[in-house]
């Protein structure tokens, strides 16, 4: 019998909540959290919106918070600066350590199994988990990326035809400010490629 996959949830859960995580910089992040009742020590998914989305996209990422809702699971889906077309986003410095305080506030907030700390993305939530995962391997029991982006710089120059930037381009040029050319640093340090080699022990 073939696979047949249902449409993605148009709304968040009814058990999952928005909260305000406290960041280090005096902001306030904004996530979707969810914890169990139990007192046991739990797993913790980290779900990562893709790249035109933030903390309050549903959809795909709806799924990913039902699935630890069933299973008894913690789930936090924190904003990381919101979509990449601003400097704080697109894996920025501020943007990855977001996402470091969303799990430290998460552990504060009901018994975490630290062995068990998994993240998931697709699109700019890939881009963003493969370079969480350099970034921070020492965190994430597991990674799982979907179709992510690896080299901003190389992305840019996809979407970039006849000179003339498209959608996704354009946002990269607002995020960094200005067109990026191969070996530019500023892309480069916000790519995965600059940071996975960290991530081989990482499944």
């Amino acid at each position: 019998t073939p696979l047949i996959s249902k449409p993605a949830p148009k709304r968040w859960p009814a058990q999952i909540t928005k909260v305000g995580i406290p960041c280090s910089d005096g902001a306030t992040q904004e996530a979707m959290w969810f914890a169990p009742a139990s007192t046991e020590k739990k797993p913790l998914l980290v779900g990562l919106h893709t790249w035109s989305s933030s903390y309050a996209s549903a959809g795909g990422d709806a799924v990913y918070a039902e699935w630890c809702v069933a299973q008894g699971w913690a789930f936090v889906h924190p904003d990381f600066r919101g979509p990449n077309w601003t400097p704080p986003a697109l894996g920025s410095e501020r943007a990855v350590l977001d996402v470091v305080e969303a799990v430290a506030w998460a552990k504060q907030q009901t018994q975490v199994d630290e062995t068990r700390i998994y993240l998931i993305g697709v699109s700019g939530g890939g881009h963003m988990a493969m370079l969480m995962a350099g970034r921070h391997p020492e965190i994430w029991a597991g990674v799982s990326a979907w179709c992510g982006i690896d080299d901003i710089a190389q992305w840019h120059a996809e979407h970039t035809k006849n000179g003339v930037p498209d959608k996704y381009a354009q946002n990269i040029e607002a995020a960094l400010g200005h067109a990026p050319v191969k070996g530019d640093p500023e892309a480069w340090k916000r790519s995965p490629l600059s940071c996975l080699q960290n991530a081989a022990t990482v499944p």
